[in-house]
């Protein structure tokens, strides 16, 4: 296969996210944990947020940092990165899916 590119841009504060890279985590998400956990489709919301949200000094030329290909799981990249890399790729992973999730619903009795 050869060298691949694993993360976007490394070196950016941005949140917006590609249009392709949601469609994708949101079919990567579908196939493996069900519907139940898929983001309802919030684009418009999410880009008025962010305006709102933004700051000044901003660089959003690049969008969020997120894996290339979201099929590329942490266990399958950990096979050809060193142990520093393998944590730090898996931690941009599930942050990213994460993020594309349906927020979380916590049981707790008092």
């Amino acid at each position: 296969m050869g060298s691949v590119g694993l993360i976007t841009y490394m070196r950016t504060d941005s949140i917006r996210i590609n249009q392709k890279a949601e469609e994708k985590a949101e079919e990567f998400i579908y196939e493996n944990y069900g519907k139940e956990y898929l983001k309802i489709n919030v684009s418009k919301k999410k880009s008025e947020a962010i305006k709102k949200n933004s700051k000044k000094n901003v660089q959003d030329a690049h969008e969020a940092i997120r894996p290339t290909n979201i099929k590329i799981t942490p266990k399958e990249a950990s096979k050809y990165l060193d142990s520093e890399s393998s944590k730090l790729y898996e931690l941009i992973w599930q942050r990213f899916i994460a993020s594309q999730m349906s927020a979380a619903i916590y049981d707790q009795t008092l």
